[in-house]
């Protein structure tokens, strides 16, 4: 049987770990995975990092162990002393799991609480932690390897996803979302409208304005009448000089709201850009 470092025993010791500890290299995964899950629960990870694996297969631990330790001569090795060391880094030596009133699974570390919904689940008295996010259902794991899936059916599906799209994690939130059967997607129609465009503008803040008009348009398709989510996507047109397209866009606005200063305005400047100076100036 392997020893366990002293830092790795409250988090062992709450998510009940022990039957791993004949397999060490299921062991090593399972802790580092939950100690990455709890960082990102803390906004300690970008969240980026760890999307794509989320979605795009199980690579998690590749992402976690290029974050504790970027390799070094090839080595891919996560050892429990390695994971221990970054968890005394990261949660500090005096950490402990628990839960709360509401059965959601908290970290209390240097006088402070954070709580890990949704990245953990307390349910039939058991732990979960996330494994994937796929379309239409959301899956967890727990200690014993048995797996949770929360489809649309599922009682706690729609305050789950509630939570990944309160914290930023609109692509898994969508991912999730995809392939809904037709009498369930009106009923999270608004969600999905709203992860489109927080990811849009998510994009655009960091200049990624191809990806932006991606998202704008999606959720262009779910509610079309919203005078902001026009601004936004002719703007990220702009800054794709793509003003045709943008000019279109607001014209198109022009005839669903009427007389807006900032249609004309926005106008104006486009036209200038097309070198249509006596148009732009008009408007």
């Amino acid at each position: 049987m392997m020893s366990v470092p002293r830092d790795l025993q409250p988090l062992v010791s709450f998510f009940q770990l022990a039957p791993l500890f004949n397999r060490p290299a299921e062991f090593e995964q399972t802790v580092a995975r939950i100690h990455g899950l709890t960082l990102l629960a803390m906004n300690y990870l970008q969240t980026s990092v760890f999307e794509n694996h989320l979605l795009t297969g199980n690579r998690f631990l590749e992402a976690y162990r290029q974050v504790m330790a970027p390799k070094e001569n090839g080595s891919d090795e996560v050892s429990p002393e390695a994971i221990a060391d970054f968890i005394q880094l990261t949660l500090s030596p005096q950490y402990e799991f628990g839960t709360d009133s509401l059965q959601r699974v908290r970290l209390y570390s240097q006088n402070k609480s954070f709580d890990l919904f949704p990245f953990f689940l307390q349910k039939s008295e058991q732990l979960w932690w996330l494994i994937s996010s796929r379309p239409g259902v959301l899956s967890y794991m727990n200690s014993a390897e048995e797996t949770l899936h929360l489809d649309h059916n599922h009682l706690s599906f729609e305050e789950v996803l509630g939570g990944f799209l309160d914290r930023g994690w609109y692509r898994v939130g969508l991912r999730a979302l995809e392939g809904l059967p037709a009498q369930k997607q009106k009923q999270f129609e608004n969600k999905a409208y709203s992860a489109h465009c927080f990811l849009g503008c998510d994009h655009y803040k960091t200049r990624h304005y191809g990806e932006a008009v991606q998202e704008f348009e999606k959720a262009m398709r779910i509610k079309a009448s919203m005078p902001q989510l026009y601004y936004n996507l002719a703007l990220s047109y702009a800054r794709l000089k793509s003003y045709p397209q943008a000019i279109r866009l607001l014209n198109q606005l022009n005839r669903i709201k009427p007389n807006q200063a900032k249609t004309f305005d926005l106008l104006g400047d486009f036209y200038f850009h097309l070198n249509e100076w006596e148009r732009s100036m008009i408007l």
